[in-house]
């Protein structure tokens, strides 16, 4: 979009608009381009085919205007002149100078003449003498703070004309409500700026008092020594009756002089952190493989020079902000340089670097600045990344012990503006980034309540980055019996469920889904708010809504009866539990998009233990969704994941494994013994097994005897007919290895597997059957064998070889047979030696 130039219209422009001959007179650009009619008009007379005039309204009516500035936009966008909503929608709601800068624009386009050329030389001239004039009084203006009847109040504020123009009422309230709230941080932060100035000054000038004040205690020590000294030497002569001659030393007054005594005081003022790490750091400076970084970077530490006449020695050298560069040049730095340093910080230095940063405003700004381009340059996977957040973790949350205020008003004023600007343009370091915010605030509801107000205001009204941060600030680990905190959390995230971007109303539900965590009945209480949004068209904001319902469901079944002591209500939980069982029900559907689906399928696992009705919609689901997905979702054998769901800029992190831990085992377990029925199966596809197999991943209680046992008799069939099929017969073996090995209907079901035992090896054993079926049979038969079934291995084996002889004698269980009965024979006999 081209700047919007000051002063007058142009003659060109208004020669332009005459030589159109329109319909109607443009005399007041606000006014009269608002409907878009004009605009309409002016295209017709370079685009008179695809622009008929008699189809744009030209009436006041919003509905109308917005439907007129649609068909404008669209025709521009063919024409390759991007015109987006964000800029005609201040046009016809008669924003200020939006109509003369879209006018501008569209003359430009449709001329091909620049603004800047139109106008005479001369006139050139006098506009940038009048700048220039301007810039001058601007820079000699005194600085002067308006005093407080000048300032605006929150009426004057809420009368502004980018408020009252909007239309719509509830836009129009969230605005209203969002100025006043700006207006009153800023009315208490002019409040604190008004004297931070001249604090920083007095304490600036208190540290140079104390200074001087040791520098002068140190020249009177080394004074009286010296007068010491000169009194024993005074002493020893008149002992020695010598005579000495009087020595004269001339002090050399020079301008000189006096010039590099004052430079030296200045130097030794102004040394801080880096100065002290840099002598801390010196010998590792003169080792590979800093040294080398040094020289390729042409940073090699120059040699000390003559001072005052003498000679200063050699070893001393002077590495003129080695360690700024070695940061600031990362990118050209090797990594075990940077690593070795940040070492060196935590491990050997921290002590020297808190001792000189804290209350030190200068210090503190000098180094953590060093590492604001690392960050930003780093890979977030990178240890080098990670140390120096550990570095800034473990020096800030010792700052906010030894001085909690200072720290936070130093993060404040010189860190916390680079490090959002950083985190708002770097989505993959984002959370890292943001969550420093609470390590320089101390735990307490009044600090980071201001470190809160203190990002907005620095946010101005840009409420989607907020919100964000919001977002990912409410998962740091803090009290949660900070009531005035979290309801300025879910003040803000109730606000964000209004906007019009999705991705505001996705971080608004996020918050609402943490504080229901801690504090679910104000959450109940506008249940309504968020029902609305279950049917939103962003995937995100209808995951969210589900992970805020399964979270409710959870505090409602361990809270079934619960008096509020500060409200007069007793919440209806059997009617909050099926309105939240209906939402779930609504956006829980085969049909819903595969993003949600996995989401619901983690974050919905540990609902099913106390409610089993949600079970056959679970297993539906489950069953239906691509492999990949299931297997994540099935995935017990690592850590908890958790990651992006969708590789974008604003998507959050969520647990993508781990169902089978937290779900509830028997009520999936029944529902597939009803799936079976009901679709009558004749054999397990390998997502049956995998389920099953889930199911059977915790151990197996004891009371839940008779379910398990009735669940195997009705898919013993199913499951044994698995062992005949080449990719099925691993894992079918193993899912009859926990059922063979659950005491509590270990003898039933060795009892009765005996007959289907018998028509597998039949059918296994078939010579079309492919040889892996055949030696994983074997291998189930070597389990059973160790876990001390010798006899029931060796009666189905025996029977089998009886009635099939052939086949028998041609398998791969005739040595194991002989092994067997080697055994049975030395248990009847006691020959340890046969």
């Amino acid at each position: 979009m081209i700047e919007q130039p000051q002063g007058p219209i142009p003659r060109e422009i208004a020669k332009w608009l005459d030589s159109l001959d329109l319909a109607y007179q443009v005399r007041n650009f606000r006014r009269d381009l608002a409907n878009g009619f004009i605009v309409a008009e002016i295209l017709s007379r370079y685009y008179p085919k695809e622009v008929n005039i008699y189809t744009v309204y030209n009436e006041q009516n919003l509905d109308k205007k917005r439907d007129n500035w649609e068909q404008i936009s669209k025709l521009l966008k063919k024409k390759e002149l991007q015109v987006p909503q964000e800029e005609y929608e201040p046009i016809y709601y008669q924003a200020p100078d939006a109509a003369q800068a879209f006018l501008f624009k569209l003359f430009e386009f449709l001329t091909k003449k620049k603004i800047g050329t139109i106008f005479p030389d001369k006139d050139n001239r006098d506009m940038k003498k009048q700048v220039k004039q301007q810039a001058t009084l601007q820079r000699t203006k005194p600085l002067t703070v308006q005093p407080t009847y000048a300032r605006p109040t929150a009426n004057t504020v809420i009368k502004d004309r980018e408020i009252t123009r909007v239309v719509d009422e509830n836009e129009r309230k969230m605005l209203t409500k969002q100025a006043i709230e700006e207006h009153v941080d800023k009315v208490r932060s002019d409040k604190k700026d008004d004297n931070i100035i001249e604090y920083l000054i007095l304490k600036r000038k208190k540290q140079i008092e104390e200074e001087i004040k040791k520098q002068e205690e140190e020249l009177l020590k080394k004074q009286m020594k010296f007068n010491k000294k000169l009194v024993n030497l005074d002493q020893s002569i008149s002992q020695t009756g010598q005579d000495v001659k009087e020595i004269q030393i001339n002090c050399y007054h020079s301008s000189t002089s006096k010039k590099a005594k004052e430079q030296q005081g200045q130097l030794l003022e102004t040394k801080g952190v880096i100065d002290f790490l840099h002598e801390a750091c010196a010998s590792l400076f003169k080792k590979d493989p800093i040294k080398k970084d040094i020289q390729d970077l042409k940073l090699e530490p120059k040699e000390s020079q003559q001072n005052n006449g003498f000679q200063v020695s050699n070893q001393n050298v002077q590495y003129t902000a080695v360690i700024q560069q070695l940061f600031q040049r990362c990118d050209e730095v090797q990594k075990k340089s940077l690593k070795l340093l940040l070492t060196q910080f935590i491990d050997v230095h921290s002590q020297l670097i808190l001792e000189q940063v804290q209350s030190n405003f200068i210090d503190f700004k000098r180094f953590f600045q060093i590492f604001l381009r690392p960050i930003q340059v780093l890979k977030p996977t990178s240890k080098t990344y990670q140390l120096i957040l550990d570095l800034i973790r473990f020096i800030g949350s010792k700052l906010v012990e030894i001085d909690p205020n200072d720290t936070q008003m130093m993060f404040e004023s010189i860190l916390l503006d680079q490090l959002l600007q950083i985190a708002l343009r770097n989505p993959k370091k984002r959370e890292d980034i943001v969550q420093l915010f609470f390590i320089f605030t101390p735990i307490n509801c009044v600090n980071r309540t201001q470190l809160l107000k203190s990002i907005k205001s620095k946010l101005s009204t840009d409420l989607n980055s907020f919100t964000l941060i919001l977002s990912i600030l409410i998962q740091s680990d803090y009290p949660s019996q900070d009531e005035e905190l979290y309801r300025f959390f879910l003040n803000y995230a109730f606000n964000s469920l209004d906007s019009p971007s999705p991705l505001t109303r996705a971080n608004g539900l996020r918050i609402i889904n943490q504080i229901s965590s801690w504090d679910y009945f104000p959450v109940l209480q506008k249940i309504n708010r968020i029902q609305k949004l279950m049917n939103d068209s962003w995937w995100e904001v209808r995951a969210q809504g589900m992970c805020i319902c399964a979270d409710l469901l959870l505090q409602i079944a361990e809270n079934s009866i619960q008096n509020i002591d500060d409200q007069d209500i007793t919440i209806d939980f059997q009617q909050s539990k099926q309105l939240l069982l209906d939402l779930i029900y609504q956006v829980f559907v085969v049909s819903t998009t595969p993003n949600v689906i996995r989401i619901g399928l983690i974050y919905l696992a540990p609902v099913l233990q106390m409610y089993s009705e949600l079970c056959p919609r679970y297993l539906e689901i489950l069953l239906s969704v691509d492999s990949e997905i299931r297997i994540s979702v099935l995935n017990t054998q690592q850590e908890t994941l958790i990651q992006q769901v969708v590789n974008g800029c604003n998507s959050f992190r969520y647990k993508i494994t781990g169902a089978p831990i937290v779900w509830n085992s028997v009520g999936i377990a029944q529902a597939m013994d009803v799936y079976v029925k009901e679709k009558v199966l004749q054999d397990f596809k390998h997502e049956h097994l995998e389920i099953i197999y889930g199911c059977l991943h915790k151990q197996l209680l004891q009371s839940d005897g008779e379910i398990w046992l009735k669940i195997f008799e009705n898919t013993k069939q199913l499951l044994f007919l698995a062992l005949s099929n080449e990719d099925l017969c691993q894992l079918a073996q193993v899912i009859l290895q926990k059922f063979f090995m659950f005491q509590t209907i270990q003898q039933q079901v060795l009892d009765n597997s005996n007959e289907i035992f018998q028509k597998m090896l039949k059918l296994i054993y078939h010579p079309d059957v492919h040889l892996k079926c055949k030696e994983n049979l074997l291998e189930f038969f070597t389990f059973l064998q160790q876990q001390g079934f010798q006899n029931y291995c060796y009666n189905i084996i025996k029977q089998f070889s009886e009635k099939h002889k052939n086949m028998f004698l041609s398998s791969n269980l005739v040595e194991f047979m002989n092994s067997l009965a080697k055994e049975k024979r030395r248990d009847i006999l006691g020959d340890e030696n046969y």
